[in-house]
């Protein structure tokens, strides 16, 4: 995928890990730039249908804890997706 189209993706996977009701590093909460830092070389080469995920549920989004997921195959992230 394009940097252009990867860097998209990813700031559309940031906004998804905001959302959540998940505890996030604080690097990565206060800015974009810290968490493309460390995940660029590890996000997939298509977005299609992946989203972010976390290894170790009770680790929340640190690096070394994220992984790609297939969307059909993973459940909502944030409350308001759960119907809370």
């Amino acid at each position: 995928m394009p940097k252009t189209h990867k860097h998209k993706f990813l700031r559309e996977q940031y906004r998804r890990m905001l959302a959540s009701d998940h505890h996030i590093d604080p690097r990565w909460r206060d800015s974009f730039d810290a968490f493309l830092t460390d995940i660029d070389h590890l996000a997939p080469n298509t977005g299609s249908r992946r989203i972010i995920g976390r290894r170790n549920p009770k680790l929340g989004f640190v690096p070394g804890n994220v992984e790609w997921h297939w969307e059909s195959t993973t459940l909502p992230t944030s409350r308001e997706a759960r119907g809370r």
